[in-house]
């Protein structure tokens, strides 16, 4: 376990590739990781992470811009910044969005089956995927 409640396995990238650097621990950024911790916490239930690092090549299959804060380069240092947290209802991701603010998440999306969290510098954004 990374943390009390997450595993390498379920935030890892999801390509097939055994070598893909968002496989590895030292992939994530250890304050995103914290706030995951910290918001799964306040939360007081499961969350299902649907998606958490990303390779390049996995980011482009997906649909993932080239900005995204899933991506993992571990030879220029940049790490994960974002996951996304797969939920069954409106009223579930409204509860989400509202603790994701409390943490202290900037990036916060909102989509038909999850909520991205993000831990970018700046100034604080929320969208809707659409």
């Amino acid at each position: 376990m990374l943390t009390k409640h997450f595993s390498l396995e379920e935030i890892q990238c999801k390509c097939l590739n055994l070598a893909c650097p968002g496989k590895k621990a030292e992939a994530f950024e250890i304050d995103t990781l914290f706030r995951l911790q910290a918001f799964r916490d306040l939360y007081g239930k499961p969350m299902r992470i649907s998606s958490g690092a990303r390779c390049i090549t996995h980011n482009l299959e997906v649909g993932g811009v080239i900005s995204s804060f899933h991506v993992v380069k571990i030879e220029t240092g940049v790490k994960c910044q974002a996951y996304d947290i797969g939920t069954a209802s409106a009223k579930e991701r409204y509860a989400l969005v509202q603790l994701a603010q409390r943490i202290g998440f900037k990036g916060i999306g909102i989509a038909e089956t999850f909520v991205h969290v993000d831990t970018r510098d700046g100034e604080a954004k929320l969208w809707s995927y659409k």
